[in-house]
C-alpha cells in the first residue's frame, strides 16, 4: 500500500489580500507561519518517506514544515502547481467581480464551465495533476509521500478520485495546511481515506481563511 497526502499551502499573502493567486509566488502571511507550527507538530507523528513540492514559496515553505527535523530531500515538480488563471492572475476579487460579474459568478457556482484567458481549464489541471500523482507513486511504491500543493489540485484530484460531479458540490476546497490521504493499493486503484483534516489548526488561525474562500 502506498499512502499519499496531500497537503494545501499555509496561509499567503494572497489570501488575505484576496487576491486571485493562481502561480503567482505570493509569500506566507504571519498567520500562516503560525499554522506552519501546527503543522509541523502534526506531521512530525506522521512516517513520512519523500516529500514533493509545487515550486511556488507558499508550498515550498509548507513542505518544510511538513519535514520537520527529518533528513529527507524536498523534491519541486512544476505540475504539483496551482491552476494557472491568465488574465485574472493576481487581480483583487473587487476588480474580478466587477470587471467580469458573470464569469465571477460561474467560478463560484459552475468552475468547469470557464476556459480563462491565457490559463488553465479545470480539466487540464486535474489531467496534469492526476499524472504527476500516478508517476510519483510508481517512483514510491509501498511509502508514506506527503504533497505539498493548492487548493485547485487538491479539489479536482479528489473529485476525480471519487468520480464525484463536475460541479464539484460534494467535493469542497481544502482549508490552508489541511491534509487529505489517500492509499494506492498493489494494482493501481487509488482510494480516498479523509478529505480536508484540519484537527490539527485552533480554530483562530482559521479565521482569515473563512473571509478569503475565493482566493487560492
Amino acid at each position: 500500500m502506498t499512502t499519499v497526502y496531500l497537503v494545501r499551502h499555509c496561509e499567503s499573502l494572497g489570501n488575505i489580500g484576496r487576491r486571485m493567486q493562481g502561480r503567482t509566488d505570493c509569500d506566507i502571511s504571519e498567520n500562516g507561519a503560525l499554522q506552519l507550527e501546527h503543522l509541523k507538530r502534526r506531521m512530525a507523528g506522521e512516517p513520512i518517506d519523500v516529500i514533493y513540492s509545487s515550486p511556488l514559496r507558499r508550498a515550498y515553505k509548507t513542505a518544510e514544515a511538513i519535514r520537520g527535523d527529518r533528513d529527507i530531500d524536498i523534491h519541486v515538480r512544476e505540475d504539483l502547481q496551482e491552476m494557472s488563471f491568465g488574465d485574472w492572475e493576481d487581480k483583487d476579487w473587487a476588480t474580478l467581480n466587477a470587471t467580469y460579474p458573470g464569469e465571477s459568478e460561474k467560478w463560484r457556482s459552475r468552475p468547469y464551465e470557464i476556459n480563462f484567458a491565457n490559463g488553465e481549464t479545470f480539466q487540464q489541471v486535474e489531467d496534469r495533476f492526476f499524472r504527476a500523482v500516478e508517476e510519483i507513486v510508481k517512483q514510491h511504491p509501498g511509502q508514506r509521500i506527503a504533497i505539498a500543493t493548492h487548493a485547485t489540485p487538491i479539489r479536482v484530484y479528489a473529485r476525480r478520485v471519487q468520480n464525484a460531479d463536475y460541479d464539484l458540490q460534494t467535493v469542497d476546497w481544502a482549508r490552508n495546511t489541511s491534509i487529505s490521504t489517500f492509499e494506492y493499493d498493489e494494482l493501481g486503484n487509488v482510494f480516498l481515506v479523509s478529505y480536508g483534516d484540519i484537527a490539527h489548526q485552533p480554530e483562530d488561525l482559521l479565521f482569515h481563511f473563512k473571509e478569503t474562500r475565493a482566493s487560492k
